[in-house]
């Protein structure tokens, strides 16, 4: 039995919590950063949540983007792409209050340089695909 904190998840938000300036500059949206990760987990079936609609799910689990781009040299820029699974999850062991806590319950990144903003993109979506797989994967070992 797999232990995935993917398993019995039915949608995922997606937003960005930080795009550097640099990025903006090279001509990066946060729209298309969205756009991006979203195609990337509609391919496999992973449905995407949208505006309000992730608060009125179980802990509002949103698949956050950072994206840090700056300039090397000329032409070319350093990159550090970040996807995080943050979710309201509470205690399981016994706690005077009954809280609930924000805690991220997936991640990954990747990092390069690169003189062409397709890769940056292309990057992003394979850290999208990524979770996708492992979504796809917790599914199947719950049947669903």
């Amino acid at each position: 039995m797999t232990m995935s904190t993917l398993q019995n998840l039915p949608a995922v938000g997606v937003k960005v919590r930080g795009l550097s300036p640099d990025g903006m500059t090279l001509g990066l949206s946060e729209a298309e950063l969205v756009q991006t990760v979203s195609a990337a987990l509609q391919k496999v079936g992973v449905r995407v949540a949208r505006g309000p609609e992730v608060d009125q799910l179980a802990g509002g689990p949103t698949l956050e983007v950072t994206a840090n781009i700056t300039p090397f040299g000329v032409r070319s820029h350093l990159f550090i792409l970040r996807l995080e699974l943050r979710e309201n999850v509470k205690f399981v062991r016994k706690t005077q209050n009954l809280v609930t806590v924000p805690a991220i319950t997936w991640d990954a990144e990747t990092d390069g340089s690169t003189t062409k903003i397709e890769v940056i993109r292309a990057k992003l979506a394979e850290l999208a695909e990524r979770f996708a797989a492992e979504w796809s994967e917790a599914g199947a070992a719950t049947g669903k």
